[in-house]
């Protein structure tokens, strides 16, 4: 059985005892300030390297202002959108030599704001977020330090209602790249096109604008009974949903799902109903990954990976230079169109 005592952390109570010196020295020597010799540094750090000594970043961080950590909120880890741009933003932060804390907000307003008074409490550098909130909800007054408060922060993805123009922001151009997809199925000769997405954030509210357009520049009427929203994360949900609109939206002939995390549940439903893409049904998706490469779907592609880097690039921008917060920043990248087998001409 193992001993408390050989499982607690190494104080630096611990270091000076073992370095025959005072815990003020230590202190010293650890945070670098103050007078020691070259003969104390040396008896402190073999000690420490001796106990194995792992130092108090927080500590540090009150007198040095900052613990090299910033904070990624995301809606959650297993939507391959969130995975791929908290891997891009870790990597430039390895690059500055700062550490991050990704928090899952599961896509729930509460538990974001839960999430930001963790982070103020603990000091953090800097927050990259890409925010809960839908399209019709609105920051209230009071929480809105949360978001433009004395933390740098970095909106990824999506904006929000009622924090004002002044933020920074790294998205994508949604309404294009809607619209692009939406004339190409119009113009194989679909007229029926259906729309299955999340929640209305605001990146969905931008799609369905682009594919609007579309249809207004084609002279086909809008009908919102052909738009669906479901949640992301729930197989039964996405896959009930994409049947109810198949179910009652019987004149549909091609679908356009908003959202990769979406796409695998909507083609199960679809082959349950043994139908065929695109001799039955014509498919796009939005984001792209190496599934839709397999099956040969047709997809918007975002640049994830550059998102993620420029997001990172500004905060880090923010952190070390003050003076940068005064302007905001707002980037739209383009996204890519990529053809492949899932969309052909309507079915008669």
């Amino acid at each position: 059985m193992i001993k408390e005592e050989a499982t607690r952390l190494v104080t630096i109570k611990d270091i000076a005892e073992l370095a025959g010196v005072s815990t003020a020295t230590v202190g010293r020597v650890m945070g670098n300030y103050g007078s020691f010799s070259d003969r104390t540094r040396k008896k402190v750090m073999d000690a420490a390297e001796q106990l194995n000594y792992i130092p108090n970043a927080i500590a540090k961080g009150m007198r040095n202002q900052s613990i090299k950590t910033i904070a990624v909120l995301i809606g959650s880890i297993k939507n391959n959108f969130f995975s791929e741009i908290t891997y891009s933003i870790e990597k430039e932060a390895m690059s500055k030599g700062y550490n991050v804390l990704i928090c899952n907000t599961h896509e729930d307003v509460g538990q974001e704001m839960k999430q930001l008074r963790n982070m103020y409490s603990k000091r953090i550098d800097g927050i990259i977020i890409a925010p809960a909130y839908t399209k019709d909800q609105k920051i209230r007054k009071e929480h809105l330090g949360l978001y433009k408060g004395e933390i740098p922060t970095v909106f990824i993805d999506r904006e929000v209602n009622g924090i004002g123009g002044d933020l920074n922001l790294i998205r994508s151009n949604n309404i294009d790249g809607a619209y692009a997809c939406t004339k190409y199925l119009i113009g194989l000769g679909h007229k029926q096109i259906a729309v299955i997405g999340t929640k209305r954030y605001s990146t969905v509210f931008e799609r369905i604008q682009g594919y609007e357009k579309a249809l207004l520049e084609s002279n086909i009427p809008f009908n919102p009974k052909l738009i669906a929203y479901c949640s992301c994360l729930e197989k039964e949900e996405i896959m009930s949903t994409t049947k109810k609109l198949l179910d009652t939206q019987k004149e549909v002939t091609a679908v356009l799902v908003l959202n990769n995390s979406l796409i695998a549940r909507v083609l199960m439903e679809v082959q349950k109903r043994n139908m065929l893409f695109p001799e039955d049904l014509s498919v796009i998706a939005w984001d792209d990954d190496d599934i839709n490469e397999l099956l040969g779907i047709t997809s918007v592609k975002q640049s994830v990976d550059t998102m993620g880097t420029l997001a990172a690039r500004r905060l880090f921008q923010m952190i070390e230079d003050p003076e940068t917060r005064e302007k905001s920043e707002r980037i739209a990248l383009e996204t890519e169109f990529i053809i492949r087998n899932s969309c052909g001409v309507p079915r008669t």
